[in-house]
């Protein structure tokens, strides 16, 4: 993402953050929750019906009140990580990290090379739709998401 990372600005200037999860694909209801002086929104993909078409609407109407929009993709896939990334969130929630294995997949899958291995399209809102932002997309894009890994349970306690 090429874009301010709203969160990642709050916390890299050491400032707390509040956020919550949405689970309905209603874009009217991320707009109202983000008129409120919440920080982020949890687009939640493991959870909820919502489509990539639907969260990137979401996705919008969070920058639109200077939200930062992260979505929950229920599991550890190039593909959903990618489109998530692509639609223009501010960065991306993994649950059920289980192993230090799945942790290097995910910023794998969520970093260009030569960070990682992330397909590269600058024709996406992430890219806004420009050839022009080539040069720069890639570089700030693996400086400007966010990725926030989910160690639940005992046994991935004990892994890590």
């Amino acid at each position: 993402m090429i874009k301010e990372n709203f969160i990642l600005d709050k916390l890299n200037n050491d400032r707390a953050v509040l956020g919550t999860f949405v689970v309905n694909p209603s874009v009217i209801s991320v707009d109202i929750i983000c008129s409120t002086d919440i920080d982020f929104i949890i687009i939640d993909r493991e959870h909820g019906p919502i489509s990539f078409e639907t969260a990137q609407l979401m996705s919008i109407a969070c920058e639109s009140r200077g939200v930062s929009p992260i979505m929950r993709v229920g599991d550890v896939e190039l593909s959903f990580i990618q489109n998530a990334l692509d639609i223009g969130v501010h960065g991306i929630q993994i649950p059920n990290i289980n192993t230090l294995q799945d942790a290097k997949d995910v910023i794998n899958f969520a970093k260009y090379p030569p960070e990682g291995i992330r397909g590269f399209s600058p024709f996406t809102r992430a890219g806004n739709y420009s050839i022009h932002n080539s040069m720069v997309l890639t570089k700030k894009a693996n400086a400007n998401t966010a990725v926030i890994l989910g160690i639940e349970g005992k046994d991935a306690l004990n892994n890590f």
